[in-house]
C-alpha cells in the first residue's frame, strides 16, 4: 500500500510523504507534530484503531489539519460510513476533491481499580457481548464481516446478559434492564459491516446508543440479516437511544472495546459522551463520485423490494467493468417506510 501511495503522489506531482510507523503512540505523536497545518491532509492507512490514533494526534494539535483514510484493517467501519471508494487509487482521487468538514468524535471513561481511564473513539465504543466479539474476532483469520459473524456465534453460545442501570442525558429517568451489550455509536457501522446504528451521524453532536437485551442463538441468527441492513431497531430486544452522554452501571463487570480494540475484560462503570465538531474530515464529493462511476462503467440499477427485511435490494449492472472487479454487484440499502 505504501509503494502504491508513493507512486500515486509522484505521478500527480503531489507534495507528500509516506511514513511507516510501528506503534500506536508513535502514530499519535507524528500526527500531533504534523497536524497544525490548515492546508495539509493526514491520511491514515489502516483500520479503525489507526484512524483513532491519527485523529487523536490531530485533535491534540488543535484540530487544524484534515483527516483522510485509506482502509487496510479488519473492520474499517469508520471508512465505510464515509462512502468513499474501496479501490485505493480511486479513494486517493476522491480525497483530492474532498470537502473537509468539522466532525464529532466520542470520549469514553471507565473505572479501573482506583483510577479512571479515558480514551477517544472515532466510530464506536461498546461493552458486553459486543466487546467480547471484538476480542474473539481479533484472533480469527477470516474476511471482515464473516469474521465478526463467526465470533458473534461463538460468544453467544457462552455469553449471559447482566443486569445494568443505564443513564442518558436525554432522558429524565434511568433505564434498568438485563443487557447483552451496549454500543455507543458515532458512525453507522460496526463489526465489519453490521449497520448497528443506521441513523447515526458523525456531524450531529450526538451518539446513537444501541441497547440489546437477552437473545438466544436462534433469535440472533434471525436478526443477523436485519442488523446488516439496519432494520433491527423494531425488534423487541433492541432499543436505540440518541444522547450526548450515556452512563452504564452493570451489576457485574463487563468487557469494553473502543473502535474494535478490546481494552479490558472487567469494567464496573462506563461513561461515553460526544465531542462536537472537534476535527476536520475529508468527506467525498458524492455527486462527483457518482457521476464518474456512471460515466466509466455505464452503471444502471434495478431495485427489488424485500418487505420481510424492511429494505430494498439494489442490483447494480455495468456495461463496462472498469470501476469494480466484476460485471455485476449486489448491494442492500434501507428503504423508507413509505416505499414498503
Amino acid at each position: 500500500m505504501g509503494r502504491l501511495i508513493a507512486r500515486y503522489l509522484e505521478q500527480r506531482a503531489w507534495r507528500g510523504h509516506v511514513l511507516y510507523l510501528g506503534s500506536a503512540e508513535e502514530t499519535r505523536q507524528v500526527a500531533k507534530d504534523h497536524g497544525s497545518s490548515a492546508n495539509s491532509c493526514l491520511i491514515a492507512v489502516g483500520g479503525d484503531g489507526t484512524v483513532r490514533q491519527v485523529a487523536a494526534g490531530i485533535i491534540e494539535s488543535g484540530g487544524v489539519s484534515s483527516l483522510g483514510v485509506l482502509p487496510s484493517g479488519g473492520g474499517n467501519d469508520f471508512y465505510r460510513m464515509t462512502g468513499m471508494p474501496t479501490v485505493a487509487t480511486e479513494a486517493l482521487d476522491a480525497l483530492r476533491h474532498a470537502c473537509p468538514q468539522r466532525c464529532d468524535y466520542g470520549r469514553v471513561a471507565w473505572r479501573q481499580g482506583e483510577s479512571v481511564r479515558r480514551m477517544i473513539f472515532m466510530n464506536a465504543a461498546g461493552v458486553g457481548l459486543d466487546a467480547a466479539v471484538a476480542g474473539r474476532a481479533a484472533s480469527l483469520r477470516l474476511p471482515g464481516l464473516l469474521r465478526y459473524m463467526v465470533a458473534t456465534i461463538v460468544e453467544l453460545m457462552r455469553w449471559r446478559p447482566a443486569a445494568a442501570e443505564i443513564r442518558f442525558d436525554s432522558e429524565p429517568a434511568s433505564r434498568h434492564m438485563r443487557l447483552l451489550f451496549a454500543y455507543a455509536a458515532n458512525g453507522k457501522y460496526g463489526g465489519g459491516g453490521f449497520k448497528l446504528a443506521p441513523r447515526a451521524s458523525a456531524r450531529d453532536g450526538m451518539l446513537d446508543v444501541c441497547l440489546v437485551g437477552n437473545l438466544s442463538l436462534s433469535r440472533a441468527l434471525v436478526l443477523f440479516p436485519r442488523a446488516i441492513l439496519g432494520t433491527h431497531e423494531s425488534a423487541p430486544e433492541v432499543r436505540i437511544v440518541r444522547a450526548a452522554l450515556v452512563e452504564l452501571l452493570p451489576n457485574t463487570p463487563m468487557p469494553l472495546h473502543v473502535d474494535g480494540d478490546l481494552l479490558t475484560n472487567r469494567v464496573p462503570r462506563y461513561e461515553s459522551r460526544s465531542s462536537r465538531a472537534a476535527y476536520r474530515y475529508s468527506w467525498p464529493h458524492r455527486e462527483r463520485l457518482h457521476a464518474r462511476r456512471r460515466q466509466e462503467t455505464g452503471e444502471w440499477v434495478k431495485n427489488i423490494r424485500t418487505p420481510y427485511l424492511g429494505a430494498s435490494i439494489q442490483l447494480h449492472f455495468y456495461t463496462r467493468s472498469t470501476w469494480q472487479n466484476g460485471f455485476t454487484s449486489l448491494t442492500m440499502s434501507q428503504s423508507s417506510a413509505s416505499s414498503l
